[in-house]
């Protein structure tokens, strides 16, 4: 776990150890999961501060799939809505968690199945709405997904730690991880999951600070991601904005898949914390939320950081 300040990391606590037996240290990786999604949701909003995209325009006036899709409302879904999950587009779960194939392969298949509902109208979160979002930044860049993201945000908040990993990939330093067999789901969620970090590290990327005091993004840009769409979300918990979860007054996102739970909160304070962990006894990144709920209030409560 770690609390960042402004983007200035002021505590972090290890425990365990690694895949190798040996204990970890804070530059560890863990599976971020769906926190990915908020790595992915901030360089759409840097291209949109270049003014490269507009949110507002639909997916296909950059980006159009190898196949014309099935469905003829999907050349109106906008980027907007691919960020706050009110698309329409598949879930595809079987997909992500059944087969075999690639996040850009997924990216196709959701393009041309059937919407679940009309564009705009209703939240359904879907992985699959970050694989696509993947495929717009490979197309408005030119660049491969991975390389984009470093460029965008990893480099410019000095980031070391972050790895775009493989299912069944284990490295010297990382956290062990339980894998079931035959999985191959981190490679076919990538943008939407597939990304592992250091808590150190993410604490400061979910500030936004960097380590030259700026912000990574405009305070436009920072106000519409955290911005709830107005879509009930069928949880009483949290709200959704741009690939941002708001939990009341704080907004982040969580992670969960296999043992990995995990958790982000940025509060209006100036302050953030992250808590990732390898483990089955929290039921979800959410619940780990509710186990720390007591300190994260007390940390909210402390004066605005300077």
């Amino acid at each position: 776990m770690a609390i960042a300040k402004n983007g200035q990391l002021v505590g972090s606590y290890v425990h365990g150890k690694d895949v190798n037996g040996t204990t970890l240290t804070e530059t560890s990786r863990f599976r971020l999961a769906s926190i990915s999604k908020l790595i992915t949701a901030i360089a759409v909003m840097r291209l949109a501060d270049d003014g490269v995209i507009d949110i507002d325009l639909p997916l296909v006036h950059y980006w159009t799939p190898a196949e014309q899709p099935a469905d003829a409302q999907f050349a109106t879904v906008t980027i907007r809505e691919l960020l706050n999950h009110s698309s329409g587009v598949q879930k595809l779960r079987d997909t992500f968690f059944g087969t075999d194939i690639d996040w850009r392969s997924t990216a196709e298949r959701a393009a041309g199945a059937a919407l679940m509902t009309p564009p705009g109208t209703v939240f359904a979160y879907s992985n699959a709405n970050f694989t696509l979002l993947g495929r717009l930044i490979e197309k408005v860049t030119g660049e491969d997904y991975q390389a984009a993201i470093h460029r965008l945000v990893l480099q410019p908040m000095g980031i070391t730690t972050a790895k775009f990993m493989k299912t069944t990939e284990m490295d010297p330093g990382d956290a062990i991880y339980q894998v079931g067999q035959d999985r191959w789901y981190m490679e076919a969620l990538g943008p939407a999951g597939g990304w592992a970090m250091s808590a150190d590290d993410l604490a400061r990327l979910a500030s936004l600070r960097t380590p030259a005091g700026t912000d990574l993004l405009s305070a436009e840009s920072a106000k519409r991601r955290r911005t709830p769409s107005g879509l009930d979300t069928r949880t009483p918990d949290w709200r959704y904005g741009l690939g941002l979860m708001i939990f009341n007054a704080a907004w982040g996102h969580t992670g969960t898949i296999e043992s990995a739970r995990n958790f982000v909160l940025t509060m209006p304070n100036g302050y953030t914390v992250t808590v990732l962990a390898s483990t089955v006894a929290a039921s979800s990144g959410e619940q780990l939320i509710r186990t720390f709920l007591t300190q994260v209030a007390e940390l909210a409560q402390l004066p605005r950081a300077s």
